[in-house]
Formats: C-alpha cells, sequence, structure tokens
C-alpha cells in the first residue's frame, strides 16, 4: 500500500506528495493538537476503482484498520528519520567537541593507526614540539622519521598498551626534527571502533622542568655541604684558638735567643694561615660576618694564590702580574678571596683541556683594578 501524509495547511509531510492527484481513500484526523490528512492507494483486489472513485470491496473495517496502520507507519517513519536526524547531528557535535580539544591541547597529541604505527592526524603542538610539517608526518610513523632515541623504549610502551590498553606518565628521550634531544612525558591510550583501533598518544615536554628540578638537587646538595663546612670552620677555630693561646703563652715564657721561641713563632704563623682557611670556608657556608677594613689588594691575591692552584689543578698555569705600591681598598679580605674563588673555579670549568689563569694587578684613577 501506498500512503501519504500532508498538514492542516496542505503541506506535505510524509510519503509520496503524488498520491493526492490519484484514485485514492482520504481519511482527516487530528493528532497531537494537529489537523492531518492522509491518503492510501491500496493494493489490488482489497479495494476497486470506477469511474475515479474508490469504492469499498471488503468492508469498513478492514479499510478502517488499512488506514489506521498507514497512519502508524507514517509516524514511525518519521519518528526514525527524526532520531536519525538527532543521532547525525549529536555525533557531528561530538565531533566538533574533540577537535576543538584536539587542537587546543598544549601536549602534543598524535593518531596513529594501531596495526602498523602510521599517522593519521596531529595536533599543531606535536608540530611545535617535534619540528616537522603535518603533510610530511601523515601516512609515515615516528619511527620511520626517528623520532625515538631508543628503539626499546618503542617496543617496551607498545607491549605495555597491547597488554593493559593504555601507558601513562612515561618519562623517555626523543629527537626533534633538528637532531635536538627532548625529555618528555609519553601516554597513549587504545582507541576502539571505527574501521579499526587507533592509538591516541599524547607528549609533554619536560626538558626545561626537568633541568629546574636538577638545578634545585644540585642547589640544595651545595646548601648541605655550605653547612657541613660552616659547622667544621667553627670547630676548627676553636681547636685553632686553644693552639694560639698555648703558643703564645709559651713564646712569652721562654727567655730571648731559645730555640723554642722560633718554633713558637712558627706555630703561630701555621696557625695564622689556618684561620684564614677557615675564614674562606665560613664564606663559602655564607657564614662569616662582613667586616670591612683598609686591605692590600696584593697582599690578598698572594695568599689565595696558593689555595687557588689546588683548585683548579696540575693542567691550568696560574700566573699573577701585581703591580706594587698600589692604595688600600675599603673591603673584607674575606669576601674578596670568595671572589677569587669564585671567578678560578669557573675559569677552570671553561677550560676542561688545561690553560693560563691570570691575576693582575694595576692603578687607575681613584683606586686599583684587579683582573682575573
Amino acid at each position: 500500500m501506498l500512503r501519504a501524509l500532508r498538514d492542516d495547511a496542505g503541506r506535505p509531510f510524509a510519503g509520496p506528495d503524488s498520491i493526492f492527484t490519484m484514485p485514492h481513500v482520504e481519511v482527516p484526523l487530528q493528532l497531537l493538537d494537529r489537523n492531518w490528512l492522509i491518503a492510501a492507494i491500496p493494493a489490488a483486489g482489497w479495494l476497486t476503482a470506477e469511474r475515479g472513485e474508490i469504492r469499498r470491496t471488503q468492508g469498513s473495517a478492514f479499510l478502517v484498520a488499512l488506514l489506521l496502520g498507514g497512519i502508524l507507519w507514517l509516524f514511525l517513519s518519521r519518528r526514525r528519520a527524526l532520531q536519525r536526524v538527532a543521532e547525525e547531528t549529536a555525533r557531528r557535535e561530538a565531533e566538533e567537541r574533540f577537535l576543538r580539544l584536539f587542537q587546543l591541547s598544549p601536549d602534543g597529541v598524535v593518531v596513529t593507526r594501531l596495526r602498523d604505527g602510521l599517522i593519521v592526524e596531529v595536533n599543531d603542538a606535536f608540530l611545535t614540539l617535534s619540528g616537522w610539517d603535518r603533510a610530511e608526518l601523515i601516512g609515515r610513523s615516528t619511527l620511520e622519521l626517528g623520532m625515538w632515541r631508543s628503539k626499546a623504549d618503542r617496543d617496551r610502551l607498545l607491549q605495555a598498551v597491547h597488554t593493559e590498553g593504555q601507558c601513562v606518565g612515561e618519562v623517555i628521550r626523543v629527537r626533534r626534527r633538528d637532531g635536538v634531544e627532548l625529555e618528555v612525558e609519553f601516554s597513549a591510550r587504545i582507541i576502539p571502533g571505527g574501521e579499526e583501533p587507533m592509538l591516541l598518544s599524547l607528549t609533554r615536554d619536560i626538558t626545561e622542568r626537568r633541568r629546574l628540578e636538577r638545578q634545585l638537587s644540585q642547589a640544595q646538595r651545595m646548601e648541605a655541604i655550605g653547612r657541613l663546612a660552616g659547622g667544621v670552620a667553627h670547630d676548627f677555630n676553636n681547636i685553632l684558638t686553644a693552639i694560639v693561646a698555648s703558643a703564645e703563652t709559651t713564646r712569652m715564657a721562654l727567655p730571648a735567643g731559645h730555640p723554642g721561641v722560633e718554633e713558637s713563632s712558627e706555630i703561630l704563623r701555621a696557625s695564622g694561615r689556618a684561620s684564614d682557611l677557615t675564614r674562606q670556608l665560613l664564606a663559602f657556608a655564607r657564614r662569616s660576618v662582613v667586616t670591612p677594613g683598609r686591605v692590600e689588594v696584593n697582599d690578598v691575591a698572594e695568599e689565595s694564590s696558593r689555595l687557588l692552584q689546588r683548585i683548579i689543578g696540575e693542567d691550568i698555569r696560574l700566573e699573577t702580574r701585581l703591580a706594587p705600591g698600589l692604595p688600600p681598598v675599603l673591603i673584607d679580605p674575606t669576601q674578596l678571596q670568595q671572589v677569587l674563588l669564585n671567578l678560578a673555579v669557573n675559569a677552570r670549568d671553561a677550560m676542561p683541556r688545561g690553560g693560563v689563569l691570570n691575576i693582575t694587578t694595576r692603578a687607575a684613577q681613584g683606586g686599583m683594578v684587579l683582573e682575573v
């Protein structure tokens, strides 16, 4: 049976509207607060047409049932069509939301085929991270492009994905197009459905974060060493105080010309050098009190040179050229020694194959110049 439906304004709603131009049966009805007109052309043997009119041949009850069935069919068809439209709209909106999130993600996102690893789609963040263009990535694998620093890492992560369906927060190293290695946090998950399963992976560049973490760890270790050095320097200074006091007492108790006087004086000189060393340790630990005074810079440079030679090593030659007759300066001598120590360490690191470290002093208008 062919059926068609019009609304109360004569607009087609469902079925071929051409039925209304043929011999047909029309039934008006009210449904959902609207007026409708349904038309039907029955199959042969059910109704007969004479002189352009449709007549019943097998009773009114059958015709009514036939028309009601047509009405039900038309509305069910319409509802299914509306449902399909709603499902298609929801699917399209979900895809649009995914694409927006896909492109707005600050992490590099890649969609690859699970069976062969070929790239299907990437977002802009991944292009920035990898240094490749989109056209160069699509249809190729990350292994083919040489992005993996270690193939063993790739095999291990793929095994985890196939076994558990995902891997989360794995720290690995990858290569950019220009060969620069990056430390990244890698996560991946299998996306089922569609024609074949896909692999969605997220790559987050943590190179700078890890560098800062290592710097913080180094600073914490240096702080601990500084505290240890400060504690050792204080204890050692207490011992030196007792040695100096005993040497002074001995020297004063001995008569002039006694051999012990010179030996006591040597003990005092050695204790003075040891005291300088404790001041340097305290300066390193940032625990010394700054006490500026009139200082001969040449004397500080000469005293520091013995310690500096041990620090810079045998591959670096230390040369000093100190101009005589320089005016004294107002500075804390321990802090000045610390400056020389820091510059010497930097110079040593800048000359891993050896070299020459020069320390010079010269006169300048209104003061003097110390050059390293």
